[in-house]
């Protein structure tokens, strides 16, 4: 859009062209709304080399879920849903969520959250080159009905 002329973007997007070019050139006058309700807390790491053993990848879980509790601990904040990232060796990325029923009180439940998701990933043919962990879905949020839903408890069984 940045290559574009406003007549070409007027014929194109109408009454949003002028909006569009400003946008392209990092022009924006709207107010930052830094007052919103948080919708998600989450961390992730990048790794000089490559994790390759389920014990690498399983203690960087760890230190990430460790991390972002301690930032959901100082906000209060109380999500029902974790979302493990995993960025492989050659760039692919992928994401896994699971919602439990009850939002998550503790590190623990946290870790064993990001560990149900991560099993069934290991052991993984290449490298891991980034790891990160979300927490979202926070008490008095919308259910939006997640069928997978498990307990706490179910999760704490699993470490």
């Amino acid at each position: 859009l940045a290559t574009k002329d406003p007549l070409w973007l007027a014929d194109n997007f109408g009454n949003s062209a002028e909006w569009l070019y400003n946008l392209a050139r990092g022009i924006d006058h709207r107010r930052v709304k830094s007052n919103r309700p948080l919708k998600s807390l989450g961390g992730e790491r990048t790794f000089f080399n490559d994790l390759v053993t389920d014990t690498e990848i399983r203690e960087a879980l760890a230190h990430v879920c460790t991390v972002v509790w301690d930032r959901a601990a100082k906000k209060g904040a109380r999500g029902r849903t974790v979302t493990l990232k995993l960025r492989y060796a050659d760039f692919k990325t992928i994401t896994r969520a699971k919602s439990v029923s009850s939002p998550i009180l503790d590190g623990t439940s946290l870790l064993a959250a990001g560990q149900a998701i991560l099993a069934p990933l290991l052991p993984t043919e290449q490298g891991i080159r980034l790891l990160g962990v979300t927490l979202s879905k926070f008490e008095g949020e919308e259910d939006e009905g997640e069928d997978d839903a498990a307990t706490p408890a179910d999760l704490l069984s699993l470490i």
